[in-house]
């Protein structure tokens, strides 16, 4: 269990929550040109089905990612969701992930900001297959994405005992973390940096604070 107080937009920007703070960000920066969806949205495999590539996506309602294969009411094949695009995505709703979520190559990328809670399930029962990394024998789960939430990020206890492997940024107001291993030699949560969502373009475009002084610019405006 954990608390977040600190993770909020910067004071000056007179938000208190980073779904509002980033979507008047990023409708700024790209003059209000957004995809939006008036539904919940169900992921099942490629974002690609869903959601348009190269998109700033708004989805008013909630998101669900499925990235297990449920055949005959068993979890027993695991297909990971494949991230083959690049797209931020703000969802006004809740998120609820089921590992795995793969990027397969670094010139795509998925980005979640959502308003609700994030939670992320337990995968399926495979002990190999995509969406899974195995270390020294110990089973990952993986989700490999951006998540950026108002709410909290909860990763519920998986009663088969794999762990969670996050690849991406994350940043939530709170949560809790569940997954246990039993093992001292390795976390049951591993979290990764990847350093796509600052560095490439498309992201640095629609997320970037442009800050003028007025000596710089020589005159303020405020129309």
């Amino acid at each position: 269990d954990f608390r977040n107080p600190a993770s909020r937009p910067p004071g000056i920007s007179g938000y208190d929550n980073w779904y509002d703070y980033l979507l008047q960000l990023v409708n700024i920066n790209t003059d209000g040109d957004f995809n939006v969806i008036n539904s919940d949205v169900t992921i099942n495999g490629a974002f690609s089905l869903s959601i348009p590539a190269g998109s700033v996506t708004r989805i008013n309602g909630n998101l669900n990612i499925n990235g297990v294969n449920s055949g005959n009411g068993a979890n027993t094949i695991n297909n990971a969701a494949n991230c083959d695009i690049k797209s931020i995505i703000f969802v006004s709703g809740n998120v609820v992930i089921q590992p795995g979520v793969q990027t397969l190559t670094n010139q795509f990328g998925c980005l979640v900001i959502a308003r609700g809670d994030v939670q992320i399930e337990t995968g399926g029962d495979a002990n190999s297959g995509t969406g899974i990394t195995v270390v020294d024998g110990v089973r990952y789960d993986l989700v490999q994405m951006g998540i950026i939430t108002s709410g909290n990020l909860n990763i519920p206890y998986d009663p088969l005992g794999h762990g969670i492997k996050l690849d991406g940024v994350f940043t939530a107001r709170g949560g809790v973390f569940e997954r246990d291993i039993d093992n001292r030699n390795f976390p049951s949560t591993m979290i990764n940096y990847d350093p796509r969502f600052s560095n490439d373009d498309f992201f640095k475009d629609r997320l970037q604070v442009l800050k003028y002084s007025t000596r710089e610019k020589g005159y303020t405006s405020t129309q």
